[in-house]
């Protein structure tokens, strides 16, 4: 996340409100619109969970894992 972030302002948007029930839900944009979430997701370095809400961005996470999956990046090794 450091690497993709550094050096630049990022937009933090929090979802239904400052906090939800049981945990902060935020989503990062970086200067271009990237969402720098799914980027992380894509990339393998995070897997997404259950949200409580129903988010906008949740097929989009839920893409960029099954692309990560497939591509066997990061979280998700190659099959011995």
């Amino acid at each position: 996340m450091r690497r993709l972030a550094a050096g630049r302002l990022v937009q933090l948007i929090f979802e239904g409100g400052e906090r939800c029930a049981r945990a902060a839900i935020g989503w990062v944009f970086l200067p271009d619109g990237t969402l720098l979430n799914e980027q992380l997701v894509r990339r393998g370095y995070a897997k997404i969970g259950t949200l409580p809400l129903d988010s906008q961005y949740n097929e989009r996470l839920r893409n960029a894992e099954r692309e990560a999956r497939a591509a066997r990046r990061g979280l998700w090794p190659r099959q011995k």
